[in-house]
């Protein structure tokens, strides 16, 4: 109990610093105004959040910001062998097939809420696995989270990418470049002269 409570304690200043790095679409859901923001401690850049489907909506996953080149390049990764597989599943055919992408994500944080209450896993990574059905071609980026504290809470976590325009949205949204362009500028600091 004191390791969660000492862990929210280091993140819920966070939260105040939050910045705007951009939007990110996704056909899947719809939305083309899913947010990446950088989230900040004492100045200094902690972690890159974005924004995944649940079962109960929307929720964030945060990734380390000295973990956020690696990140990127896996999607970087998985987007290049689900074109690879799409062209193999329409040449051939392919209606009903399913497949692991073997890339490594590093592990995020993973928050969500339920009737106000947050909750939060950073122990379970993600998994991207390719799919061809007769109604397309999807790559999926999956996992079920576990509350810390009480483990039969828990949430399942989904980034579907059904198009390359999905994948290099997310992926231009997590340039470090963007990154870095909002790092060293408050929001605010012009209202306080």
């Amino acid at each position: 109990m004191k390791k969660v409570l000492a862990f929210i304690m280091v993140l819920l200043p966070m939260l105040a610093c939050a910045q705007t790095v951009g939007t990110f679409s996704n056909q899947h859901a719809k939305r083309t105004d899913m947010t990446v923001q950088l989230l900040t401690k004492n100045n200094k850049p902690e972690y890159v959040c974005f924004e995944a489907q649940t079962k109960g909506g929307f929720a964030e996953v945060w990734v380390k910001y000295k973990d956020l080149a690696k990140f990127r390049q896996a999607l970087i990764d998985a987007r290049d062998k689900y074109v690879e597989w799409k062209q193999v599943a329409d040449e051939n055919n392919v209606t009903n097939f399913r497949k692991d992408i073997p890339v490594k994500f590093p592990k995020p944080i993973y928050w969500w809420e339920i009737a106000g209450e947050r909750f939060y896993d950073d122990y379970t990574g993600w998994k991207m696995i390719f799919s061809a059905t007769e109604h397309g071609r999807f790559a999926f980026m999956l996992t079920e989270t576990k509350h810390m504290k009480n483990r039969y809470i828990t949430e399942n976590y989904r980034v579907t990418f059904s198009c390359v325009e999905d994948f290099d949205s997310l992926i231009n949204a997590l340039d470090p470049e963007k990154v870095k362009a909002v790092e060293g500028n408050p929001a605010d600091a012009d209202l306080f002269k």
